[in-house]
């Protein structure tokens, strides 16, 4: 059997995006997440995304941030820290 990984972007953009992709694995709507880790206020939306009960297994990642009006991979090391900090169980896996 082929399985499909259906995956959220930008988890952490704005509160309402945060907010839908939350409801979406709580319904067992998504499998995976990918967050974006330079945003003001990242880490409450990373502790409120790791609360939200999924009934499926979930997968979270970190988005690369390469432009924007963020700062971009400013101290990416302290970023990708702090990021895995948060994120209790988030691996580092090799592409």
């Amino acid at each position: 059997m082929r399985r499909i990984v259906l995956c959220a972007d930008d988890y952490a953009l704005s509160p309402g995006v945060s907010r839908a992709i939350r409801d979406l694995v709580s319904r067992g709507r998504l499998n995976a997440v990918s967050v974006m880790t330079v945003i003001p206020g990242f880490e409450r939306e990373c502790a409120s995304l790791v609360s939200t009960p999924a009934p499926i297994p979930l997968s979270i990642g970190l988005h690369a941030t390469l432009s924007g009006s963020f700062k971009p991979l400013v101290a990416s090391v302290y970023v990708i820290e702090k990021s895995m900090k948060a994120l209790p169980g988030v691996g580092v896996s090799p592409l």
